[in-house]
């Protein structure tokens, strides 16, 4: 299965920005639009693994990852837009303690390496992917959905676990399955 540790947004606020992109008119028929299933913070990526070395993976993680002692408080608000050329996203910005998420990213490949898993050493970006242009994208149908965005702000939600995350492909497309979690604090 292929996985990923990442930070799932709340369900009602994945399912809030799933619908302000559908009610776009002429979205679903021009852009990739993201399904609720599908969104996720990535962190790190790890590529394949067997269900063993999945387990393997959240007991060698689990103690040091809630030694982190970090809990971060985010909400989506603003937009990022086709602002790097290689990249064809329209995403939700993060806002608010991106600096104690960006911590909990940065300490946790140093860690998985430390058991001999890969890890896709891509840097962690604060959004939340809404959409992708396909050729079929015009600028109106673009514009309106950024507008949409633009005047959506989340409710704030506290991140005190990240999840290992197993993507599941599916008819409708790809989504991704908590494997498991790893709380960042130590539970209580």
């Amino acid at each position: 299965m292929q996985v990923s540790v990442a930070v799932r947004p709340p369900e009602h606020i994945r399912d809030a920005v799933t619908g302000i992109a559908a009610r776009v008119p002429g979205a679903r028929q021009q852009l990739e639009l993201t399904h609720s299933g599908a969104f996720r913070l990535r962190m790190i990526g790890l590529g394949n693994l067997t269900v063993p070395d999945a387990r393997r993976l959240h007991e060698a993680l689990y103690w040091p990852v809630t030694r982190f002692g970090l809990v971060a408080k985010v909400r989506l608000s603003g937009v990022w837009a086709l602002e790097d050329e290689t990249d064809p996203s329209i995403a939700m910005k993060l806002e608010g303690d991106l600096d104690t998420l960006a911590e909990i990213a940065r300490r946790l490949p140093p860690l998985v390496a430390d058991h001999a898993f890969y890890v896709d050493r891509r840097i962690f970006v604060p959004r939340l992917t809404v959409a992708r242009v396909t050729p079929e994208t015009t600028v109106p149908v673009l514009e309106h959905l950024v507008e949409a965005l633009e005047r959506y702000e989340s409710q704030e939600w506290e991140i005190s676990a990240v999840q290992i995350l197993s993507r599941v492909n599916r008819d409708t497309g790809h989504s991704f399955e908590v494997f498991e979690d790893l709380p960042t604090v130590v539970p209580s």
